[in-house]
């Protein structure tokens, strides 16, 4: 890299103040220290050249993305993540891999739901993960990290054909990758290639991989692909597949509670069985909607007066107004 280059990536890094202070409005007082770290004290490159990494850098940056890979929810461990990687960047100013992973948290934190196949992001997210990873790819155009997320960040902004050349380049240049094929999967969905995009999170599947959130990912597309393609057996696959790999995760439980409900509907007994089992897990709305929900649907097909009592209990034990409203029914 060439001291026009350092001096190019000082000066390009400013912008990320201003765009920060947009995304950080909506966020906690965590958050927003979080994002002063990430975006005002990444200082500019050091003119002089810098290892890529150093010992300890390197050891921040790997469990900044052990803790990144494990997230199931919350900011504070975000926070954690971000606060390492500052540290990496402190240390290693030219160390693309903190970047890519920053990246990461900044598009974490900036999600707020997805409507449809449609992710929604904060004002200001993907355009400052897409900051850090143009940092990141000057520092190392052949990155495979950094070409997989900076697809996944194209497709997201549906700049879809560089989403495609930032994506093949990894794969010519062989990058082993556990979100390459799901960023291929998500780009072809969203450029009408379904069939695809299913061989792709099949893909997935098949590799092997250990990797557990990447994994869970390949069954939610492959899902939606039977979704559209209306095979139902298929769907369920998905759904027990899931399970039988983390048995222990709620929504898991919850999700195949709300298909079973739908499109299992003799199945009762099922249901309220994995409704159940999600409640103990986590106790969360839509979780005590499912229940309620099977309990009821039970109730309309039970005669019996000491297994009715036994059904209303347990619905009153969720809601004192269980099974009254027509809503749930």
């Amino acid at each position: 890299m060439t001291c026009c280059d350092r001096h190019h990536i000082s000066y390009g890094l400013v912008p990320l103040i201003s765009e920060a202070s947009n995304l950080i409005r909506a966020l906690d007082i965590n958050v927003i220290r979080l994002f002063l770290i990430a975006f005002l004290t990444i200082q500019p490159l050091m003119l002089e050249a810098a290892p890529a990494s150093s010992g300890k850098s390197e050891r921040l940056v790997k469990e900044a993305e052990t803790i990144i890979d494990s997230w199931a929810g919350g900011q504070s461990v975000l926070v954690e993540a971000g606060s390492m990687l500052n540290e990496a960047l402190e240390l290693t100013p030219e160390y693309p891999e903190a970047y890519v992973q920053l990246a990461r948290v900044v598009i974490k934190l900036g999600y707020i739901n997805s409507t449809g196949s449609e992710m929604n992001f904060r004002d200001g997210t993907l355009r400052s993960a897409r900051r850090l990873l143009d940092t990141a790819m000057m520092l190392d155009a052949e990155s495979g990290n950094v070409l997989v997320l900076y697809g996944h960040v194209a497709t997201l902004e549906k700049r879809y054909e560089f989403a495609e050349r930032l994506l093949s380049r990894a794969d010519k240049l062989g990058v082993v990758h556990p979100w390459l094929h799901l960023n291929f999967a998500a780009l072809y969905l969203k450029t009408n290639r379904p069939t695809e995009a299913a061989a792709r999170y099949q893909m997935v599947i098949n590799s092997g991989t250990s990797n557990l959130p990447v994994l869970l990912a390949a069954y939610n597309g492959l899902r939606n692909y039977y979704k559209s393609v209306g095979d139902m057996d298929k769907v369920e696959e998905t759904y027990l597949s899931q399970i039988q790999l983390d048995p222990n995760r709620a929504w898991l439980h919850g999700n195949y509670a709300n298909f079973l409900l739908s499109h299992r509907k003799s199945e009762i007994d099922k249901a309220i069985f994995h409704a159940e089992r999600a409640l103990s897990l986590m106790d969360y709305p839509l979780g005590r909607r499912l229940y309620l929900k099977a309990l009821c649907r039970k109730l309309e097909i039970v005669s019996d007066t000491a297994k009715v009592n036994e059904i209303e209990a347990k619905a009153r034990s969720v809601d004192p107004e269980a099974c009254a409203s027509a809503i749930i029914r």
